[in-house]
């Protein structure tokens, strides 16, 4: 039987991002404000977002800031858990791969996608490392 050696590879790729985007964007970033990144030209903009307030009706408001810390948060901590997830998965000799390996391919694919549009390219190319990852377990057929 294999060794699922890929399909692991995609599932610690995952949590290795999510860990990695909690300390480096959430932690060192947003909490922190260290020389990691920086809000250049100035942090006028965390002020105007601490200033404004997202309105959800009947389901209450907060400032944009606390939104955007919650946000990101939940990446960095969605990530660690469905990599984690697959990594249980993985372990389990009775469970087929296939469609978790698909799972993980399209969710990969996705965050591709959204990271070559929104973020910085470090998380793009974590993206596609996962999608061939994902792909050389499905086209080696690991079970």
């Amino acid at each position: 039987m294999t060794q699922r050696i890929w399909f692991r590879a995609g599932a610690a790729l995952l949590l290795v991002a999510g860990v990695g985007h909690f300390v480096l964007i959430d932690v060192l970033t947003l909490w922190n404000r260290t020389n990691i990144g920086r809000w250049t030209p100035s942090t006028v903009a965390i002020d105007m977002m601490k200033q404004t307030t997202l309105e959800f009706g009947a389901l209450g408001s907060t400032p944009a800031w606390l939104a955007m810390l919650g946000f990101s948060f939940f990446v960095g901590v969605s990530l660690v858990f469905f990599g984690a997830t697959l990594l249980v998965i993985a372990a389990q000799r009775n469970v087929q791969l296939r469609p978790f390996v698909a799972l993980g391919g399209l969710a990969t694919a996705v965050f591709s996608a959204v990271a070559a549009v929104c973020f910085i390219w470090l998380p793009a190319a974590a993206g596609v490392l996962g999608v061939g990852l994902f792909a050389m377990s499905w086209f080696r057929k690991e079970a």
